[in-house]
């Protein structure tokens, strides 16, 4: 393939108030050894310096877009918008890539055409500052493919993050843009939508950094908002209709009824007593609030 005839990749990286880390994203970036990319950084209200930072750099192949805060997903379907690529890679202003992670890419969509989601392994590095690579139980190493029931191998592994997520342009026709409504688990929810209607395919190798340490990764609180997150996702599966497999359906459902679970048992833990009433008496049958969350010493 030659150099005009490879995939224009679009890069998405929404930001606010990272002045300390974005440097490290963007120089990431520009290190890839795919060259054939565009990197839009939307600016999502910064009040610090990290706008400014991002001016700094020269390459034409970057383009700064300034909007007031709207939050995460409103930047990252700004970007989709602008983008002119057949493939949209999102990546975190606080996260970085190897060098490798956008060949790679291209070498999975050009073997996978028709997948909608793209993803590779990544190295996390705790706030401590010791490192790990995420390890994936349902997915062999040194795997490339399709990710095999997709759902089920979700409740065990986060498979999709924000730093490894590339998704073909073409999907977001399909299943729209992130939820710009919702405060808590966006990027959950898109990864749920394109998961239900196309494949998802792994090069299980580590091509990117994930930093737990990272100060702020998000520019809206995620309070109050489990109700409208649950909510949206349940809609998806009626949205879909019959044009899912029924295997695919009830794995999707009950994955869904395990982020209920472990949303409420984290609310619980915390004592936040009223959202967890909200919570359970909107979206769970009250037998499952009793037999899931109680501790088997104490149902009846």
């Amino acid at each position: 393939m030659t150099a005009a005839e490879e995939p224009l990749i679009s890069v998405v990286i929404p930001l606010y108030n990272k002045e300390k880390y974005v440097r490290r994203a963007v120089d990431s970036v520009l290190a890839q050894s795919f060259r054939n990319f565009e990197l839009i950084v939307v600016n999502d209200g910064s009040t610090d310096n990290s706008p400014a930072i991002v001016r700094q750099y020269s390459d034409p192949r970057i383009r700064l877009i300034d909007q007031e805060n709207r939050g995460v997903s409103a930047a990252r379907n700004r970007g989709i918008r602008d983008a002119q690529g057949e493939l949209i890679a999102f990546l975190d202003a606080d996260d970085e890539w190897k060098s490798t992670f956008l060949e790679t890419i291209k070498k999975l969509a050009a073997n996978y055409p028709s997948a909608g989601l793209y993803v590779t392994s990544y190295r996390i590095v705790m706030p401590n500052g010791r490192e790990r690579d995420a390890k994936f139980r349902t997915v062999r190493p040194a795997y490339i493919g399709v990710v095999q029931n997709y759902f089920g191998n979700a409740y065990r592994d986060a498979i999709v993050t924000s730093n490894t997520a590339v998704i073909a342009k073409r999907v977001f026709d399909t299943v729209g843009f992130f939820d710009e409504g919702i405060r808590f688990g966006e990027d959950l929810l898109m990864w749920y939508k394109v998961a239900l209607t196309h494949d998802v395919v792994i090069d299980n190798s580590v091509n990117a950094t994930y930093f737990q340490n990272a100060a702020g990764r998000s520019s809206l609180q995620k309070k109050g908002a489990n109700v409208a997150f649950f909510g949206t996702m349940k809609k998806q599966c009626h949205r879909c209709g019959d044009s899912i497999p029924d295997d695919k359906r009830q794995w999707a459902q009950r994955y869904y009824r395990y982020l209920i679970r472990r949303k409420c048992r984290t609310l619980l833990r915390g004592a936040q007593w009223a959202e967890l009433l909200t919570l359970s008496l909107c979206l769970l049958r009250r037998s499952e609030v009793v037999t899931r969350l109680l501790p088997r010493s104490s149902r009846l």
